[in-house]
């Protein structure tokens, strides 16, 4: 005997299994797809005999292509340029599965680095460059060590990437050598929360399979984060100058609401300094429209 379920009832079960049986969460689900969903239960009063076979016929394949045209369209962009732009947070994930807590470009003694390592209540700076004669590179590494500071240096070649070797020019006995031997319990470190909350983000789609693309433009709108699979997500930073001068802020939710529109991109995700928070709410639901709202979440930093 056909039993027939409600609408909301048929959505949370196809959502659940989505999550627990993909690990496809609803911020995964384009909006167009999640909409194709609705008005399909809703057409066809969905039965709990039939759903599962809708879910691994219709929506499973649905999400499947969507994810692969996405990722065939955008991972011709993933160059070195590309690699070179997000090397610290690929290497902070690796030696955050090894046992250090890592910082994200902090200002240490006054000089900004591109990584620092915590652990057992000890910090060392690291250093990465990609050019044997980097004179910037060794310039910080020069000024740390004048007020007391060695700092890890790692020079990554570009052909460790074409190999896919990346990560194998990390020794790690060496570097907790010389940590043992180097890292200090205090050190005068500024942290630098932009980019520790655009890593927490970045790695959690990257996880999930996402293609990350850093400082990447989209129809004149630069993302300082584009993620790419099963949606298309930009993150970008409300700068100060923004919320001083309404007007940049406001052509930027134009243009974000037209590429939701145009359904170019699915979400977008924005950061904003605390004390401006409640302002840039204000702006986006006066720009933004409502069937989009959804797909704006704004975040303090």
């Amino acid at each position: 005997m056909r039993s027939d379920i409600s609408i909301q009832e048929a959505l949370t079960t196809i959502l659940t299994v989505l999550e627990e049986k993909y690990s496809i969460k609803l911020d995964d689900i384009p909006r167009s797809i999640l909409q194709n969903i609705l008005s399909e239960i809703q057409e066809l009063k969905i039965s709990r005999e039939f759903l599962e076979r809708y879910i691994t016929q219709i929506v499973i394949p649905d999400l499947n292509r969507t994810y692969y045209e996405n990722v065939r369209k955008y991972e011709k962009m993933l160059g070195w340029g590309q690699i070179e732009r997000q090397i610290h947070f690929l290497i902070g994930k690796y030696l955050s599965k090894v046992g250090y807590s890592v910082h994200f470009k902090p200002i240490v003694n006054g000089v900004l680095v591109d990584l620092v390592l915590e652990q057992y209540g000890k910090y060392l700076p690291l250093i990465l460059t990609t050019n044997r004669n980097d004179k910037v590179a060794y310039h910080i590494w020069s000024r740390l060590k004048s007020t007391g500071l060695n700092a890890y240096f790692l020079e990554i070649d570009r052909l460790s990437w074409k190999n896919n070797k990346l990560l194998n020019i990390l020794d790690i006995n060496d570097l907790e050598y010389y940590f043992h031997k180097h890292a200090r319990y205090r050190i005068n470190m500024r942290c630098n929360i932009y980019e520790e909350t655009l890593y927490e983000i970045w790695r959690k789609y990257v996880d999930r399979g996402y293609l990350a693309l850093r400082n990447h433009i989209e129809y004149s709108t630069v993302f300082d984060l584009f993620l790419v699979g099963f949606s298309k997500i930009g993150v970008k930073k409300i700068r100060k100058s923004a919320t001083i001068m309404p007007t940049i802020l406001s052509k930027t939710l134009k243009k974000i609401s037209k590429l939701l529109r145009l359904n170019i991109i699915d979400r977008v995700i924005l950061l904003t300094p605390t004390q401006v928070f409640d302002k840039v709410i204000s702006e986006v639901r006066r720009q933004i429209p409502t069937k989009f709202s959804m797909n704006v979440s704004v975040r303090p930093i």
